[in-house]
């Protein structure tokens, strides 16, 4: 079974790898080109390079996992953990309210 921490790692890991290979680019790339859209891009393909070298199975739904969490990843690299730990505190705190 995964746990949280190794679901924590992994993301870290890949938004790591995602910040200094967009960093790299981005003195490669002319200024008019947007991080954002750069940052996006290369956190799709980290995470599919990583889903395709771990998956044990290939299938839609794993594609499509890849793709959700490469939006992860590509939010931790632009904003850092500090913002998508605010947005789970906002989460657990609304479902707080509702019970």
């Amino acid at each position: 079974m995964i746990t949280q921490t190794a679901i924590l790692g992994t993301l870290g890991i890949l938004a790591g790898l995602t910040t200094a290979i967009v960093e790299v680019i981005k003195q490669i790339l002319p200024k008019s080109v947007p991080t954002k859209i750069v940052t996006i891009i290369v956190a799709f393909l980290v995470t599919m390079v990583y889903v395709l070298v771990t998956a044990t199975a290939i299938i839609p739904m794993t594609i499509v996992y890849a793709i959700a969490e490469s939006f992860i990843v590509a939010y931790l690299a632009m904003f850092g953990f500090d913002s998508l730990k605010d947005i789970f505190k906002r989460f657990q705190l609304d479902k707080e309210d509702e019970e």
